[in-house]
């Protein structure tokens, strides 16, 4: 397939550099051997980012998901001054919230499978910027719940 893909790229004055080109097997057993147009052998790899997402060849999300916490905590922690500010109320920090920091931290989400370890991680994470939006340190001992409301 990778040799049909160069021939046709070569009809349009395209070349495929196999020294750039990584491919990745998703499936178990054996290593596999890819060339292109009879050259070297093209690097395996275990993972990739592709538009932004990590993509790793057994499937699991847990990286992708430890990047996209970390991105929206620094989204997150831009923003401390808008946080601080008395002058902005809920309402709009909670608007804030949603159209700046939750894009950031659910990109690429439709394709995540989700362990319950993933999944208590990400709940933890928006409850961590719930309250550093509302200024709620954990030492005031307030309950998810009250915070949600």
């Amino acid at each position: 397939m990778i040799d049909k893909v160069h021939a046709v790229s070569r009809d349009y004055g395209l070349e495929i550099s196999t020294r750039k080109t990584k491919v990745m097997v998703i499936s178990e057993g054996r290593d596999h051997t890819f060339t292109c147009n009879g050259e070297e052998a093209l690097k395996q790899v275990e993972s990739f980012r592709y538009l932004g997402a990590i993509v790793t060849s057994t499937g699991d999300c847990t990286i992708e998901i430890r990047s996209r916490r970390g991105i929206a905590r620094l989204a997150l922690t831009s923003m401390n001054n808008l946080w601080k500010d008395r002058a902005l109320n809920k309402e709009t920090k909670v608007r804030l919230m949603r159209a700046l920091v939750w894009p950031v931290a659910t990109y690429g989400c439709e394709s995540w499978t989700l362990k319950a370890s993933d999944k208590k991680r990400i709940a933890g994470s928006e409850m961590t910027a719930y309250r550093r939006m509302l200024r709620i340190s954990w030492k005031d001992h307030r309950t998810n719940q009250s915070i949600l409301e």
